[in-house]
């Protein structure tokens, strides 16, 4: 039997949405095409059009983290599909780019594989749920059973060392033995944040329910809400600063100062008691394994971590937002920045770790 729905938000069609049990949709009114705004991550997405290989020739620059992100994802879903889609290699205008990137992918994924290898063939692995890109799968002429290799791409650089990031986790893992946001909250930084946008400090969630909320990129709390929308609200102002002028928005500044002065007296406290032990199994569970290719300049370039730089040894110090630590490797090591990825001081702080590699000496 479907859920009663009121008159007054009743559609021509019902979600399609199904459930993993026998006979079970979803039932309620379809406001996304076939679906209910719950379920419309399910729909299907539309074919990537002939234009799409533009994401590979041309820079993304410019477009903000949102737009990265976005376009990340239809990179993905191209590789996912080029090695088998030649539809637009038909293409007047983008075919031979497609026919590059589908014989350029291959030979890079050939690469990663066993040399004897006959065919091989690429699953996408989206989602948080993994912590790489691609399944891909080598048939051997000598084994009954598929080879299987994960793959993570990315975008721009040519060596995981010349990347912002290669990991990203969420800052609500055990590497220290306090939780950055629970610093945070009790510093008065989330109070000082409500007083510069007129929010009352009685206003805020508990504690318990700020940090249940805070590691995630939306919350159904009002209170992150009216955040986002008073430092949306703020008009940007003309200032003049050693004779140039520039448009400026001091109460988002302020609260990015206070975002960073939290960042660095948290790292202060507690990065004396960094545990190197959770820092190394996150890294290995997450990193070992993989096989990097990164495109940059029209080619595909191969990568991967060493296990020694999968070993977190010591605390090299601090340098502003970055925990800098030393790996197993003496020449390699990891810079892990703090930082806010949905709005400063507002929602989702997590870690931005880089690797540095240098030269033996």
């Amino acid at each position: 039997m479907l859920p009663h729905i009121p008159s007054n938000t009743m559609s021509s069609s019902l979600c399609t949405h199904i459930y993993k049990m026998p006979g079970k949709t979803c039932g309620k009114p379809a406001t996304h095409g076939t679906y209910c705004a719950t379920h419309k991550a399910s729909a299907p997405l539309a074919p990537l059009d002939a234009s799409a290989i533009l994401l590979f020739t041309e820079t993304s620059e410019g477009g903000g983290r949102g737009a990265n992100d976005k376009n990340n994802k239809e990179r993905e879903r191209l590789l996912d599909s080029v090695l088998t889609n030649t539809v637009h290699e038909a293409s007047e205008v983008h075919g031979p780019a497609w026919a590059a990137l589908r014989s350029q992918w291959d030979t890079a994924l050939r690469s990663v594989g066993p040399a004897e290898a006959t065919v091989v063939s690429v699953k996408g692995k989206g989602g948080r749920k993994w912590n790489y890109d691609f399944d891909a799968s080598y048939i051997l002429p000598s084994s009954p059973s598929p080879v299987s290799i994960k793959i993570e791409f990315k975008f721009g650089g040519t060596a995981l060392s010349s990347l912002p990031e290669f990991f990203n986790p969420a800052a609500n893992k055990p590497f220290h033995d306090r939780l950055y946001a629970d610093f945070f909250y009790d510093g008065d930084y989330l109070d000082c944040i409500c007083d510069l946008y007129g929010i009352s400090r009685t206003d805020k969630p508990s504690k318990a329910d700020y940090l249940k909320a805070i590691h995630a990129n939306t919350s159904k709390l009002p209170f992150f809400a009216r955040l986002k929308a008073a430092e949306e609200a703020e008009v940007a102002v003309e200032v003049v600063e050693e004779g140039k002028t520039r448009n400026a928005r001091p109460l988002y500044e302020a609260k990015a100062a206070l975002s960073h002065a939290s960042i660095r007296a948290y790292l202060a406290a507690h990065s004396g008691a960094t545990n190197l032990e959770a820092l190394t199994a996150e890294f290995q569970r997450s990193q070992a394994g993989k096989e990097f290719l990164l495109y940059s300049g029209g080619a595909f370039h191969r990568d991967r971590l060493l296990p020694g730089e999968l070993v977190a040894e010591s605390v090299k110090g601090v340098e502003g937002d970055y925990l800098v630590i030393q790996t197993a490797v003496p020449t390699t090591t990891i810079r892990m920045l703090l930082r806010w990825k949905n709005h400063q001081g507002i929602l989702f702080p997590a870690w931005q770790i880089s690797l540095v590699r240098g030269t033996p000496t």
